[in-house]
Parts: C-alpha cells; structure tokens; sequence
C-alpha cells in the first residue's frame, strides 16, 4: 500500500483501531479522526513507533467549534 493515504473516522477504538494498524502496516499515510483525541494520538504515536505514518485529527474540536475549519 505505498503511496496510498487513508483517512479513518472513528480511529480511536472499537472497529476503527483496527483498520488504522492495518494500514499503517503495509506503508499507507494515514490520518485518523476520533472524538477522543487522547486514545487517537496514541494511536498514531504507536503506528509511528512501529515505522509507520499516522497523524490524529481531534475531530471533537473540528465539529463542535465553527471557527476551527
């Protein structure tokens, strides 16, 4: 998946962890989004310590803040 970006709502837990390690595994650039910004950049601080590429998107702040987009 080189090459490939991806962007996963939801990415904290549950359903959404799981397609975010598959992801990062095979080399895609992902992007996760959660309501929980905490569990998501730890997430995506894991995905980095395995070598892959991921950053987190607090999308609490991005919905409920007008002003944030």
């Amino acid at each position: 998946m080189q090459g490939i970006v991806a962007i996963v709502t939801g990415g904290a837990g549950g359903i959404g962890r799981a397609p975010c390690e598959g992801l990062a595994r095979p080399g895609a650039k992902l992007t996760l989004t959660d309501l929980n910004a905490a569990p998501a950049q730890r997430i995506a601080e894991a995905i980095h310590a395995a070598d892959g590429q991921a950053s987190a998107i607090d999308a609490a702040g991005i919905l409920f803040d007008p002003d944030a987009v």
